[in-house]
């Protein structure tokens, strides 16, 4: 996953694009705009917000040397052409969903997290619930 998509914009995307979708993902995810949700949430939403701010920061700052490393990786991809022809008839399959990433929503936040990570974490609220439950009867 590369900084552009952490961000969720494309790899020809303006500064102000990237400031404008680093201003909507750092407001979604800060972690004093995240009162009474669980802590395992929580810390999924931190986090994310950590993620964010290092790709903007990096996107910012460090751009040209950013793209220059990914184009020796991959290069990238082309640019959008303009349709003259009508659609071809036939959609496109749907792109496989990779096995280990697990994908779940709280609310308005959509985490993606590998399934050790997913499991982990609720084996840790598990525990923890185990905990209260066990002091309290």
């Amino acid at each position: 996953m590369t900084y552009y998509d952490i961000l969720g914009v494309s790899r020809t995307a303006s500064t102000e694009d990237i400031k404008r979708a680093y201003r909507k993902l750092a407001q979604d995810f800060h972690p004093d705009k995240l009162t009474g949700i669980p802590p395992a949430v929580a810390k999924l939403a931190e986090e994310k917000f950590k993620d964010v701010q290092e790709a903007y920061e990096i996107l910012t700052k460090h751009r040209a040397e950013y793209d220059n490393q990914l184009n020796a990786v991959a290069p990238p991809p082309p640019q959008p052409q303009a349709r003259t022809t009508a659609p071809a008839s036939a959609p496109s399959p749907p792109q496989p969903v990779p096995k280990n990433i697990i994908w779940f929503k709280f609310g308005k936040f959509v985490f993606e997290r590998n399934a050790g990570t997913v499991l982990f974490v609720f084996l840790g609220v598990l525990i923890i619930v185990a905990i209260i439950l066990g002091a309290l009867f």
